[in-house]
């Protein structure tokens, strides 16, 4: 697994400090030096049973500079302090790249590479026009005319995959997942249009195409696994592949958002939803009608989010005790 850039600190971070309880796992050790290829997910899974309370055990050491990042060849050492165990820095290693939730490898996908969009920037977006010679499809030989004078330099090249829906109230909150395809250089631009040529591209390009600047800085790409806040009730309402079922490390869209409260790193469990039951007591049975009483679920993975939008997120699925279909309760983490 490839080293990028993570931020492991706390600051700013006291309410979770304060309010995570902190379990620490079977495994936990009392030192451990940071290894290149580790992330910051598998040294919380290391110590803790619950890796999202990573903030409540993580502690700064103001002796250190830059505390708030952890780096490979640092020693961690697990001390207590009135009672709650805390971990600490207590040597810094020469490494100059600190460790990313992820992984570089995990991360590139989801942060560069899916996307969603909402209807009215969709509408907006400059699209893919077609080629002076009628071709249908696109592979880089040729230059490829797009429907706006473009105002940068470089661009991406995105298809819209699928639709997901939110009601939010009388309004019906909408996006389409994005896959890259390619990235496109202006190569001149005039008349209302640009001519761009392709290049880096997975599939082949082809009308209706849309153009969107790179998506995220490396600046976007920094944050930190962190409990998300109580009362969080949402849904997992697809996933950007093929298949009926995800499992661990594959992206899933949720329906909760910046509005909701979330941000890059914040975690969520997902949830089995219990059986339905007729309420007629002494004549239980198991029912699918609207009056039937449903039974507890209960949590079968967790999932953190990557990249928020207003009222949809992208999720990676960090932990799962068997494939997840593409509809299934989310809340916050207990």
């Amino acid at each position: 697994m490839l080293k990028n850039l993570f931020m492991a600190g706390v600051a700013g971070l006291l309410s979770f400090q304060a309010a995570a309880a902190v379990t620490l796992s079977d495994t936990a050790p009392d030192t451990y030096v940071v290894k290149k290829g580790d992330t910051l997910w598998d040294i919380s899974a290391l110590y803790l049973e619950k890796p999202w309370n990573w903030p409540a055990l993580w502690k700064q050491n103001p002796d250190i500079k830059n505390p708030h990042l952890i780096y490979p060849g640092d020693t961690l050492s697990l001390v207590w302090h009135n009672g709650e165990p805390q971990l600490v820095k207590t040597n810094a290693g020469n490494s100059l790249t600190p460790l990313q939730a992820l992984g570089k490898a995990l991360m590139t996908p989801y942060l560069e590479s899916d996307a969603l969009i909402s209807q009215a920037e969709l509408a907006l977006a400059p699209k893919v026009m077609g080629s002076p010679d009628g071709r249908q499809y696109f592979t880089g030989r040729e230059a490829v005319y797009i429907d706006t004078e473009l105002s940068l330099p470089e661009w991406e090249v995105y298809r819209p995959v699928s639709g997901f829906n939110r009601e939010l109230g009388e309004h019906t909150a909408s996006v389409s997942s994005l896959k890259h395809i390619a990235s496109a250089k202006v190569v001149a631009a005039g008349d209302g249009r640009a001519k761009v040529k392709l290049s880096n591209i997975s599939r082949e390009v082809k009308a209706n195409d849309i153009l969107l600047p790179k998506l995220m800085s490396e600046e976007d790409k920094v944050f930190y696994p962190k409990p998300a806040s109580e009362g969080i009730d949402g849904r997992m309402i697809g996933h950007l592949y093929g298949s009926r079922y995800v499992g661990i490390r594959q992206v899933v869209v949720i329906d909760r958002g910046e509005e909701d409260g979330l941000s890059a790193g914040h975690t969520l469990a997902i949830n089995e939803q219990g059986a339905a039951v007729s309420s007629a007591k002494g004549n239980f049975d198991y029912s699918d009608e609207k009056d039937a009483e449903s039974l507890p679920g209960w949590q079968i993975g967790t999932l953190m989010v990557v990249k928020p939008y207003s009222h949809f997120s992208l999720a990676v699925v960090m932990e799962a005790e068997k494939p997840l279909s593409g509809d299934l309760p989310i809340s916050s983490p207990k």
